[in-house]
């Protein structure tokens, strides 16, 4: 009888490491199973976060781009732009004639003299236009009559520089002259709006509308006013 007995407690007590066996694979199981779980979890995350990456990188390159292209918009606009810009302000000038002493010049002289009254105005300047080899001889005559005068300004060469005194006069409101005389309050000022006039597009000074027919009056280049106050 206690043969039996311990039979049954060795049978029993097999049968219990048997079921530990048994729970202890399943937790074992369970445990790998959650590993596997986490990883792919993990996995998916980190997909995920290298999809959004990829996206923002798509994104970021299509910004530059778009940002390229209207940069590129832009920049041809403005070529275009300056280039029909500057069809409007080619200068209104002819050639130069092979003889340099038919060129035309423009001077503006201070009078430094006692007050003219011409229609009970004082002009303290005068402006010469005239060829270049007629400068000296009309300088000369200018200075028997104004001893003390002072030349303020040359313009060498402009195939127009005959008519810039008329276009001044048309132009400059507080400009007051009687021929070849005239007078202002602020001469820095008239010079800077002579060159002002000078830049102005061909079409905005001569009121031409055609642009065959300005191109027709057109050629040469313009040249700056040379400033020059010297004493005679």
């Amino acid at each position: 009888m206690m043969e039996n007995q311990r039979c049954q407690m060795m049978s029993q007590k097999s049968v219990i490491e048997s079921q530990e066996h048994t729970i202890e694979g399943q937790r074992t199981e369970k445990v790998l199973l959650e590993e596997m779980i986490t990883t792919r979890e993990n996995q998916i995350v980190i997909r995920n976060m290298e999809n959004d990456i990829l996206n923002i990188q798509r994104q970021q390159s299509e910004t530059q781009i778009e940002n390229l292209r209207r940069i590129e918009q832009a920049t041809t606009a403005r070529i275009r732009n300056a280039i029909e810009n500057s069809r409007e302000y080619e200068a209104d000038l002819t050639p130069k004639t092979s003889d340099p002493d038919t060129l035309n010049m423009s001077v503006v002289v201070r009078k430094n003299a006692r007050c003219e009254i011409f229609k009970y105005r004082c002009y303290r300047y005068y402006m010469i236009r005239c060829q270049k080899r007629s400068y000296k001889a009309l300088l000369k005559s200018l200075k028997n009559k104004y001893p003390d005068l002072e030349i303020e300004r040359v313009q060498y060469y402009h195939p127009n520089s005959i008519n810039l005194y008329n276009r001044a006069k048309e132009s400059l409101r507080y400009m007051i002259y009687n021929g070849n005389h005239f007078d202002v309050d602020d001469l820095d000022r008239f010079f800077r709006d002579l060159e002002k006039d000078l830049s102005r597009p061909l079409k905005e000074i001569s009121g031409l509308d055609d642009d065959e027919e300005i191109r027709k009056r057109s050629g040469g280049c313009r040249r700056r006013l040379i400033h020059r106050k010297t004493r005679i």
